[in-house]
């Protein structure tokens, strides 16, 4: 039970009306956030415009503000930006959905003045605004608002997105603009010359061609040259594939000029680009092709690892093929020349089994830098898998000491330490060497090393 004094509503409400009353004006005549609160809150119980106009003024001051943001301030600036937008979009949505809108224009639009005083690296900031372009879509649209008018609005907003505030923008506005508002905007568009906004014209002109299933329009963007490239080929064939043309959209696909090769991707361990195959595939199973679409399914998961290509090989596979088809997966991927994507592809598919033969059989390619990877590695094999997680652990401490990563020191002794732990467990090391032996040699090569040695003994991790 809670005790009386414990800050809870059901507390406070004990202190009746006057009192509360009197400790929010103490409080708020020494901190400018409690004060603003409080008079959107009173604001939220008139019907004469005070919401709106106490936001506007409120937006008005965030804009011409440039001091910068401290960070023990962060939290009381992130709160308040997150207040201002459900002021806008639950209370004053509620009161008038034209002004909220409005509002949100204006909310919007002070994501420049804030980022310029913020250092945004978590994107707290950033996801507000993103929160706020899509509700200002729905509201925007049960608002009812002209196409017309929309669409200079949108024009507007759009060229100075100097900090990408309004990045998808024509997509979260397409239901309020309706068929003809998006003809209506794209007229707009192309009346004006491209210039220096070529991109945000073919973007903005290839998002209404999206937004009106007008494939030909979004074809229209690129020319005959850039057409022949895989992946606007793919991005093409995609559209084609849902308006049913699938044979056009094959032939698209097979008109490119070079395909992206799976081998330079075996060879070089690159990334390449898999939306041709991914869109191929798809076009040969809408033509009844199936036997094909497989195969490159399956030659593409096998020079790449690519999950997503296996999960739509194995959807097409009926009875306990799916078994025999993910066995052959797993014992291709013990294989496969980069070791790291190939012990990430077998933790995700939660096969333990292979993975530990694959961390013993080729150990000495494994890579210490890989930190996450190998964390995730580890928690797996930890459970069953003692040696390979011994061993996961040592890549760990040897690439912190062979570097002399001093920061990572203190995460090479609790490896140390687990590998101490787990020492119990394993009967036999097979090639390598035990224990005893593993850090007596780590003695000998970094005996100096006393900070590591220092948190490894005293357990100060």
């Amino acid at each position: 039970m809670a005790s009386p004094t414990t800050l809870n509503a059901k507390n406070l409400e004990t202190l009746g009306p006057k009192r509360l009353a009197g400790l929010l004006i103490e409080l708020s005549k020494n901190s400018p956030p409690v004060k603003r609160r409080l008079k959107m809150a009173l604001a939220r119980e008139q019907a004469d415009g005070s919401l709106k106009m106490q936001i506007r003024k409120r937006l008005g001051e965030l804009r011409g503000s440039q001091s910068f943001i401290e960070r023990h301030l962060a939290k009381d600036f992130i709160a308040e930006i997150k207040s201002l937008h459900r002021s806008i979009t639950a209370d004053l949505a509620n009161e008038s959905p034209s002004d909220a809108v409005e509002m949100l224009w204006r909310f919007i639009d002070i994501a420049g003045p804030c980022y310029e005083r913020y250092d945004d690296s978590a994107g707290k900031l950033g996801q507000v605004f993103r929160d706020a372009l899509h509700d200002m879509g729905d509201i925007a649209h049960s608002a009812r608002l002209d196409p017309k008018a929309l669409s200079l609005r949108i024009i507007s907003a759009s060229r100075k997105n100097g900090y990408g505030e309004y990045d998808g923008l024509i997509p979260v506005m397409v239901p309020a603009l309706g068929s003809q508002g998006l003809i209506h905007l794209r007229g707009l568009i192309e009346a004006n010359p491209s210039g220096t906004q070529s991109y945000w014209r073919q973007t903005s002109l290839k998002q209404i061609a999206d937004a009106l299933g007008d494939v030909e329009a979004y074809r229209d963007q690129f020319s005959p040259g850039l057409q022949t490239q895989p992946r606007v080929a793919a991005e093409i064939a995609v559209r084609l594939l849902s308006a049913k043309r699938s044979n056009e959209a094959l032939e698209l696909l097979d008109n490119v000029e070079e395909v992206p090769s799976l081998d330079k991707a075996g060879v070089s361990g690159r990334y390449i680009d898999l939306s041709w195959h991914q869109v191929r595939t798809s076009v040969l199973q809408a033509l009844g092709r199936t036997a094909e679409a497989q195969a490159l399914r399956w030659s593409t998961f096998e020079a790449t690892l690519n999950t997503g290509m296996l999960e739509d090989y194995i959807s097409q596979l009926e009875g306990f093929d799916d078994v025999v088809a993910r066995d052959k997966a797993a014992d291709h991927a013990a294989s496969f020349f980069d070791v790291h994507l190939a012990l990430q592809f077998l933790i995700n598919q939660r096969n333990p089994e292979t993975a530990a033969k694959m961390i013993e059989t080729r150990f000495s390619e494994i890579d210490g830098r890989h930190y996450e990877l190998i964390g995730a590695a580890i928690n797996t094999m930890e459970a069953r898998h003692f040696l390979p997680a011994a061993l996961l652990h040592r890549t760990q401490i040897n690439f912190a000491l062979q570097n002399g990563r001093s920061k990572r020191y203190r995460h090479a002794a609790r490896h140390l330490l687990a590998c101490s732990s787990l020492d119990h467990s394993i009967t036999d090391y097979g090639i390598f060497t035990d224990h005893h032996a593993y850090e007596q040699s780590l003695r000998e090569a970094h005996g100096r090393k006393t900070s590591f040695w220092e948190r490894f003994t005293s357990g100060a991790l």
